[in-house]
């Protein structure tokens, strides 16, 4: 049974011009694994977790390699500024 790998469909493009499926096709070459994607995290919560880090200057991203890892970077030059295993770490940090 293949890996199944956790992540938000709209955000795998990372928005730098590359389809979901063009990311996906890439991963799965390199690692040659066919990758099963699940839907487990409430879309209208990292809807919105993802807006609020925008206007404070990053980027979140969900690792589709490493589902259980959210990353904010910063927006300009994409350095990564924190790690987390859970949206509410990230979310607490940006509150702070």
């Amino acid at each position: 049974m293949a890996p199944a790998v956790a992540c938000d469909p709209h955000q795998l493009g990372n928005g730098i011009g590359f389809s979901n499926q063009q990311v996906l096709d890439a991963i799965r070459e390199v690692t040659g694994l066919p990758l099963d994607i699940e839907i487990d995290i409430d879309t209208t919560h990292l809807r919105a977790l993802t807006t609020q880090a925008a206007r404070a200057g990053y980027h979140l991203i969900r690792c589709p390699i490493s589902p259980g890892d959210w990353s904010l970077l910063d927006a300009e030059d994409n350095r990564p500024i924190l790690s987390s295993k859970t949206l509410d770490q990230i979310e607490e940090w940006l509150h702070s």
